[in-house]
């Protein structure tokens, strides 16, 4: 992980990297990405209105991008996992 991690930063210019770690509600997730790809232009649109091109903040050093790839999280609660599982086919058919 600490290559990829020097990768992004140094080489790609993506800031601060982190590819696991430990996430606010307790969980451990690692992230990695099999294609990067680095977005130098986009626009978006809402109801018909552009949302204008997108900022790059002061405080997040990120270069914008796209990462396709696998992302696994340790789960804290057992049971809430199994009733979620048991409830996505129903959540599917309904289209939420």
């Amino acid at each position: 992980m600490a290559v990829r991690e020097m990768i992004a930063r140094r080489l790609l210019g993506m800031g601060d990297v982190h590819l696991s770690g430990t996430l606010p509600a307790g969980q451990r997730r690692t992230m990695t990405p099999q294609r990067i790809y680095l977005i130098d232009d986009s626009s978006a649109c809402f109801a018909g209105e552009d949302l204008g091109a997108p900022t790059r903040l002061e405080d997040l050093p990120a270069r914008p991008t796209l990462a396709i790839g696998q992302a696994h999280m340790t789960i804290n609660d057992a049971a809430a996992y199994e009733q979620l599982r048991a409830e996505l086919p129903a959540l599917y058919r309904a289209g939420g």
